[in-house]
């Protein structure tokens, strides 16, 4: 199997004077997180991300509009061949910690975009990837999402064995930029909301920030939280074994949950990336924890459904 096998076609690209805000409404209109950066001969010169965006709305305290992606897009490009193997893929994506690649053609013009969610959505598909086996695809994708040394907890079972006990958060009176600052610092996707009495009343992404700013057309510093927040429907406690906290991101199709007390105060946060790094060889029947378990989490988190699909091609 090769990259084009499974890269995303069409790929919605934009250009370097295009606007933040122009590039927030390609990622608004066709639910994706990352544009490639072409010149007029679709020669891909750079990429950004929403939190690109988000992070550029912060540190120049300006609107959308007042910003042009060329100052804004990341300049070096890691991408790889249409005719690459799955195995060159993975390589190239493990080397620059990449979770995103344009896929380029014999003429390096932009043909499709490959991500680590293709790689976990094909595993399990009706197209599987050649020679990807359970164990293979989870330590790949767990390099690459490491940001930092991975603390490794062999007898982990609980969600209090693998959560982020030092959890930055913010509160509902806050603005965005406070919580972009949050993320700045802290290298962090996402910020729990508290409110006046201590508990968790929802959840802030990078995203969130940059469809906000993209939105209400206003610099961050004048955005509350409360309209880019979205409410903490689905959290687990320290005592959730792995397993139900699994079943909770399947369903739900989500990444992060917050980790509350019995009095729903916010003590941990555990996104599925902590899992995959944790992800191991079964040491016992239906170990949550197993290469397999955690491989069919991240093909059911990371699905699309077939109609947003649909949308974003034709759009």
């Amino acid at each position: 199997m090769k990259a084009s096998d499974l890269m995303t076609k069409p790929v919605h690209s934009c250009q370097p004077h295009d606007d933040l805000q122009r590039a927030a409404q390609l990622m608004w209109d066709h639910d994706c997180g990352i544009l490639p950066v072409s010149d007029p001969e679709q020669h891909v010169i750079g990429v950004i991300t929403d939190r690109d965006v988000c992070m550029a709305a912060y540190t120049r305290g300006q609107r959308l509009r007042q910003m042009d992606v060329r100052s804004t897009m990341a300049k070096v490009v890691h991408a790889v061949r249409e005719d690459d193997s799955l195995e060159t893929v993975e390589a190239a994506m493990r080397c620059t910690h990449a979770r995103r690649v344009p896929v380029l053609d014999d003429q390096r013009k932009l043909v499709g975009l490959l991500s680590i969610h293709d790689l976990a959505r094909a595993h399990r598909s009706g197209h599987p990837a050649d020679g990807l086996e359970d164990e293979a695809v989870v330590r790949t994708i767990g390099e690459i999402v490491q940001r930092r040394p991975a603390v490794l907890r062999p007898q982990a079972k609980l969600a209090s064995d693998l959560m982020t006990r030092e959890v930055h958060h913010c509160r509902g009176s806050d603005r965005l930029d406070r919580v972009a600052g949050v993320m700045w610092n802290h290298r962090c996707g996402s910020v729990p909301v508290v409110g006046d009495g201590g508990r968790t009343i929802g959840m802030v992404t990078d995203r969130d920030v940059c469809m906000a700013a993209y939105t209400r057309g206003q610099p961050l510093s004048e955005i509350p939280v409360t309209v880019a927040a979205s409410r903490a429907a689905h959290s687990v406690r320290p005592d959730t074994p792995i397993a139900v906290v699994q079943a909770v991101m399947r369903m739900h199709r989500i990444r992060r949950l917050p980790v509350l007390d019995i009095g729903g105060n916010l003590v941990g946060f555990l996104s599925l990336s902590d899992i995959v790094r944790n992800a191991r060889a079964p040491i016992e029947e239906d170990d949550a924890l197993g290469f397999g378990k955690v491989a069919a989490t991240l093909e059911s988190v990371c699905r699309r459904d077939d109609a947003l699909l649909m949308r974003a091609a034709s759009a």
